[in-house]
């Protein structure tokens, strides 16, 4: 295999490895505004049945339905987090593999 050849893989998988991390990223993202509107509409529902505000907002922070999406949310958070580091471990591999491959290539000049 030529370094070529070499260099484009690893290049390919940190590229996969970016991008995974990019949608992890933005799937977390989405959660989180999910999380926000199911708590906004639990507020609303628990405010048309007359309770208070700062009523509402515990009740609906009590609900099955709002745990489930911080749950949901705290999982994707997660997952991207660990993708954003893989990237990030690919992409420190990639440079010292770059590095030491200039370091040979400059010995062999020697």
């Amino acid at each position: 295999m030529s370094e070529a050849e070499t260099f484009d893989e690893r290049m390919e998988v940190l590229r996969l490895a970016m991008l995974e991390s990019a949608r992890a990223q933005s799937e977390a993202a989405r959660l989180d505004e999910r999380r926000k509107i199911i708590r906004a509409q639990l507020v609303k529902k628990f405010r048309a049945d007359g309770k208070a505000v700062g009523e509402s907002e515990q009740l609906a922070m009590a609900t099955d339905t709002y745990e489930n999406a911080v749950n949901e949310h705290y999982l994707a958070d997660l997952d991207a987090g660990l993708k954003k580091a893989e990237a990030e471990f690919l992409r420190i591999k990639w440079d010292t593999w770059r590095t030491r491959a200039a370091n040979k290539r400059a010995e062999m000049k020697l």
